[in-house]
């Protein structure tokens, strides 16, 4: 920081930089790197429990469906996804396709919530694939292909 400080021979105002120290990172830096090994252990499964309470469901789920449903392109494309414009690029697609068994968790997640249309992974599939409302409903409702698998993987499951 540079300051205005006052020469004791001229009396005017002279400009200094005094180097200062931002405590407030090297306090937390402190912390962290002096932290007993007990702690960050209780850290790290705080955040191991945390994730599998939110993922872990979705992801045996999404498993257990890809591989005896969803791995089959056509029926997929047919049933899951029918009457949806697009259906072989929503199946097929590298980040959300429905067909890769990583990316179905994040299908499987907006229908696991209570409110499906809140959920954040059911927005970010419908502007992913530009699904009108109409589309997202046949795939998300009550009664499509995708609930009734992820209501029947949920029965073997629990």
């Amino acid at each position: 920081m540079e300051y205005n400080v006052p020469d004791e021979d001229t009396e005017e105002e002279e400009l200094i930089s005094i180097p200062t120290y931002n405590l407030g990172a090297i306090s937390v830096w402190h912390q962290l790197s002096h932290q007993e090994l007990y702690k960050r252990i209780i850290e790290v499964f705080r955040i191991l429990f945390n994730d599998m309470k939110e993922n872990l469901k979705a992801m045996i789920i999404a498993r257990e469906i890809h591989n005896y449903y969803i791995k089959h392109e056509e029926v997929t494309i047919r049933t899951v996804l029918g009457g949806i414009d697009n259906a072989t690029r929503v199946y097929k697609d590298v980040v959300y396709g429905i067909g890769n068994n990583i990316s179905l968790i994040e299908w499987i997640k907006p229908l696991l919530s209570k409110h499906i249309e809140a959920h954040p992974q059911y927005n970010k599939i419908k502007s992913y694939f530009r699904l009108s409302n109409k589309e997202m409903k046949k795939i998300y409702a009550p009664n499509s292909m995708l609930s009734k698998l992820i209501a029947f993987a949920k029965g073997i499951i629990v």
